[in-house]
């Protein structure tokens, strides 16, 4: 899923993700391609992604940082594997899977 869960609030992600994770078979990946904030503000850091992030509030959307992502993930079933970044750092591919029982 590529830039489409920005564009809408946590309660609306988290049931389209569930309807995905039902889908998915035992070794399936879902890989997540967006904008990630960065759980802290760094003074003179990369900004693009906050000034998105204001535009998608306009549309009750939303950017996530890490630590919300791993939420939504908690909740429908997913564990991450791996995260992707791009050159411009702020840009990520978020590698998930069912979450396994331990």
């Amino acid at each position: 899923m590529r830039r489409v869960l920005h564009e809408f609030p946590d309660k609306l992600v988290v049931p389209m993700l569930k309807n995905t994770v039902s889908a998915t078979g035992p070794d399936s990946r879902l890989v997540i391609g967006d904008m990630l904030l960065p759980d802290r503000v760094t003074v003179g850091g990369p900004w693009t992604a906050y000034w998105i992030d204001l535009a998608l509030l306009t549309i009750c959307g939303k950017l996530r940082s890490l630590r919300e992502w791993n939420g939504i993930f908690e909740e429908v079933g997913l564990e991450l594997v791996e995260i992707y970044k791009a050159d411009d750092g702020q840009t990520v591919m978020l590698e998930t899977r069912l979450r396994r029982s331990s």
